[in-house]
């Protein structure tokens, strides 16, 4: 099951799972005088007026989801599984971290696990909560809920993964060194790191 309470330290201030640093300050300032709907899907497309701080208006275009769940899935060994697959906005195949998108209804903690089993065909009872990002806050408002699942292994269930993905299994500092975007260097780093004793203490 899910597990682990996740401390971040940011400016000598430590954050928690309950915490958050986004509190509310100079955006209270800020007004949206109207949103208009330019694409729905699963993810959502708004043009939205705001009054700014100075009187003055401007029009945002924003990106709305609900986010997604990226895994670092270890085997017993210490390996990584990684999946290849092909990714058509990139025309391109490429080689990453189970990841997808946060279902209506779901948790970030449940999608991870629904994830592992459809990507990689693989189960884990050893999660970790590894911290959590704003994709692009300059944009829209997606996040990335990043996860370390321990000791996985092949789901006894049938036919659950997609058969068009293949898993590759790899040493973690082959995984950071060939990581191709940032969440997944990040997902890697912080998993890396899991458990190591800290350097100031």
């Amino acid at each position: 099951m899910m597990c682990g309470r996740v401390e971040q330290t940011m400016e000598g201030r430590t954050l928690t799972d309950d915490q958050s640093a986004d509190r509310p300050g100079p955006s209270s300032k800020w007004k949206r005088l109207s949103s208009r709907p330019l694409a729905r899907g699963p993810v959502h497309l708004d043009e939205d007026l705001v009054e700014l701080p100075n009187g003055h208006q401007a029009v945002y275009h924003v990106l709305r989801a609900r986010g997604f769940s990226c895994i670092c899935p270890v085997t017993s060994d210490g390996r990584v599984a990684l999946v290849r697959q092909y990714r058509y906005a990139l025309q391109r195949v490429t080689v990453e971290l189970p990841s997808g998108a946060i279902e209506e209804g779901e948790t970030p903690a449940e999608a991870a696990e629904r994830e592992l089993l459809e990507e990689a065909g693989l189960v884990s009872d050893q999660w970790a909560h590894l911290g959590t990002f704003w994709t692009m806050p300059g944009r829209g408002d997606e996040r990335a809920h990043l996860y370390l699942a321990s000791n996985v292994a092949p789901s006894t269930r049938a036919s659950v993964r997609d058969d068009e993905i293949e898993v590759v299994l790899v040493p973690i500092d082959e995984a950071l060194r060939g990581a191709e975007s940032v969440r997944d260097a990040l997902c890697l780093r912080l998993a890396g790191d899991f458990g190591r004793p800290s350097s100031n203490g």
